[in-house]
């Protein structure tokens, strides 16, 4: 997916994933989740981004995220830059996914969980982090564990409202 689909688009097409094992053997990348600040209700979530190479036959090299159509993840927002920053994949000791972002010199930053980031300045990023992109776009970070259960309680509190 390189531009973003709505949270009711993502819980349908992943809904043949009944468990979490299942799930994350199925749908293996992060999410980015557009979210209202401060926000915590999933009904209040906006696009989701997963977080992979445009082309899925390339399974290596950094998934860049900028508003230009070429960039692997393509937000529409006129304060992002084309090319604002980049995911990169590494496992650890135990061989346990680690993910980084990295701000490619934008000319609007980013900040992690509040924190500016400097230009190129590398950071890990883990389930829940909230990215911010110039003044406009926060995506919340999800792991494929942390999405599968994000949309747990999506699904349940959208049967609820309904029923």
């Amino acid at each position: 997916m390189s531009t973003g689909i709505t949270i009711d688009e993502l819980a349908a097409s992943t809904s043949s994933a009944t468990t979490q094992e299942d799930f994350v053997r199925q749908f293996p990348y992060p999410i980015l989740v557009e979210e209202a600040e401060g926000a915590d209700d999933p009904a209040a979530a906006g696009l989701a981004y997963r977080v992979c190479p445009k082309d899925r036959s390339r399974n290596d090299g950094p998934v860049t995220i900028g508003r230009k159509q070429h960039q692997d993840i393509v937000v529409n927002d006129g304060m992002i830059s084309s090319l604002h920053a980049h995911f990169t994949l590494e496992f650890d000791a135990n061989d346990e996914r680690v993910f980084y972002y990295e701000d490619q010199g934008s000319s609007n930053g980013s900040w992690l969980n509040g924190q500016k980031l400097d230009a190129n300045q590398r950071v890990q990023v883990s389930n829940k982090d909230v990215l911010r992109m110039g003044p406009n776009v926060v995506l919340k970070f999800y792991t494929a564990t942390g999405i599968y259960l994000f949309l747990k309680f999506y699904r349940r509190s959208q049967q609820q409202k309904s029923g």
